[in-house]
């Protein structure tokens, strides 16, 4: 599926990571450090989101293990923690690994015998064996898995000092780093528009409106331009697919009913490519462009359409009015490529600190309402703040969270080697700052480089998932059939 960073409503740098045109949206957000000890705190409060790096972008400052994997990368100040929030209207599984641990389920990537009676034991328990979460029933997740409900804080730890994630498990002193792998769900069905046929992942259960918005986004369509279109033998009325008698392995066809504002263009790029689609007369060439850009995954990627010979601007079209059956050419202009030698002194990664409490929505899906060939996996590096201005020669966003942010919440602020502290006792919950509420203690010296958009397209992890996509049903069978032999 397709990946790309992006910025939220109310940012001007991306701090978004969108998949799957833009079913699934992850973002990093700030938070304070809990204190690290026996006792259970409820989720602290959000803080706002942690602008996202491109490793391409900056590759040439970057070590060569960094730029193997691709992915992303943000600084994070030692004062202040991070949780993950996701959002989305559909399925999908995401399984999370910091350095070479699972998040959810605590347990190290590879996996042996005490793997076998960990999972064995919690079982008879009657302990959930699930190593990932479900969207949209998981909302977020706050840190790394310690207990059934409890979880520690991701915190930012610089190499060496012993306590990064993997050696809380394994003893193992591994640089911390984030591996994301997203799985799809919905049932592989042909869909056919425009004599054009494609697999797309149906959600059957679903009313006829979602599934024309996943149908525009597929095929390339602008948003609403599915309007005036139907469902062979599906009345857009229907309570939904599977009601009216779609079901597995069988073709949806999607039908053009052509309006008097409407027409068809095909758009060709200079590799061969193809692809028509329906728009409406007063398109604009930005649209057009945000439409082939989604189709051929060119995301972040700069375009030029040429028609009659003359290359457009992004303002509507002029002087020759398109009509049914134009052809539009379009160059794709790419980003170079660098390389660079690892340098000395670089390794920082996430740590687990402070207790929190966390809970685990089960997975209710049967095994074969996921996708196992649409797993896609993406790293995220996180680095100290002070790594990160010595590698890239810029200084990093400042830290919004100061001593008195630990007092207005009733926490202990934490003694940092650089920094004095002041302990005021307490437990807070969740909050959520207004609309138009100034953040505390920003200020405004950072700026993001202006040409993220030619780098937007995350770079995906070549090596791929660590392993498999199993359900926690098939776990599950798995430690029975391994109890009863």
């Amino acid at each position: 599926m397709n990946c790309r960073i992006g910025p939220c409503k109310s940012s001007n740098f991306p701090d978004l990571v969108i998949l799957d045109n833009s079913r699934l949206l992850i973002s990093f957000r700030r938070t304070l450090r809990v204190p690290k000890t026996d006792g259970d705190y409820p989720l602290p409060p959000e803080l706002g989101l942690f602008p996202l790096f491109s490793v391409k972008q900056f590759e040439k400052y970057l070590p060569e293990s960094m730029v193997a994997t691709g992915g992303l990368f943000f600084p994070m100040h030692e004062r202040e923690a991070m949780w993950i929030r996701f959002k989305s209207d559909r399925q999908f599984a995401v399984k999370i690994y910091v350095g070479g641990v699972n998040v959810v389920s605590g347990e190290p990537a590879m996996e042996n015998v005490e793997t076998k009676l960990r999972r064995q034991k919690l079982h008879s328990e009657e302990e959930s064996l699930q190593d990932y979460i479900v969207t949209p029933w998981q909302a977020w997740i706050d840190g790394l898995t310690t207990a059934p409900g409890m979880a520690r804080q991701f915190v930012v730890a610089t190499g060496g000092q012993g306590f990064a994630a993997q050696s809380q498990i394994t003893g193992e002193a591994v640089v911390g780093e984030l591996q994301f792998e997203v799985t799809k769900g919905g049932t592989p069905m042909s869909v056919t528009y425009l004599g054009t046929t494609k697999v797309m992942r149906v959600g059957l259960a679903s009313g006829i409106p979602g599934f024309m918005e996943d149908f525009e986004k597929e095929f390339g369509l602008l948003k609403g331009g599915s309007k005036g279109l139907r469902i062979r033998s599906v009345p857009n009325r229907a309570f939904s697919l599977a009601y009216w008698g779609i079901r597995p392995g069988d073709e949806i066809v999607v039908e053009q009913v052509f309006g008097p504002n409407t027409i068809t263009i095909t758009a060709k790029s200079l590799s061969g490519k193809l692809f028509r689609t329906q728009i409406r007369c007063d398109t604009t060439v930005r649209d057009l462009k945000e439409v082939l850009a989604k189709e051929w995954q060119l995301l972040g990627l700069r375009l030029e359409t040429i028609y009659n010979g003359e290359v457009l601007d992004d303002g509507k079209f002029s002087g020759d009015p398109l009509s049914h059956g134009s052809f539009i050419y379009v160059n794709i202009y790419f980003p170079g490529q660098r390389s660079r030698n690892d340098p000395v002194g670089w390794e920082t990664g996430i740590t687990a600190r402070g207790q929190i409490i966390q809970e685990i929505d089960r997975d209710k899906y049967r095994p074969e309402d996921w996708d196992r060939s649409s797993t896609t996996t993406f790293n995220v590096q996180v680095l100290s703040a002070a790594v990160f201005e010595r590698m890239l020669g810029i200084a990093p966003p400042p830290c919004s969270i100061k001593p008195r942010t630990y007092r207005k919440h009733k926490l202990p602020f934490f003694e940092l080697p650089d920094e004095q502290t002041s302990l005021v006792e307490g437990q807070l919950e969740r909050l959520q700052l207004e609309p138009g509420e100034p953040m505390e203690g920003i200020e405004t010296g950072f700026k993001y480089p202006e040409d993220w958009k030619e780098y937007a397209v995350v770079q995906l992890n070549p090596d791929g998932p660590k392993r498999e996509f199993r359900t926690v049903s098939e776990l599950e069978a798995e430690v029975e059939a391994g109890m009863f032999q």
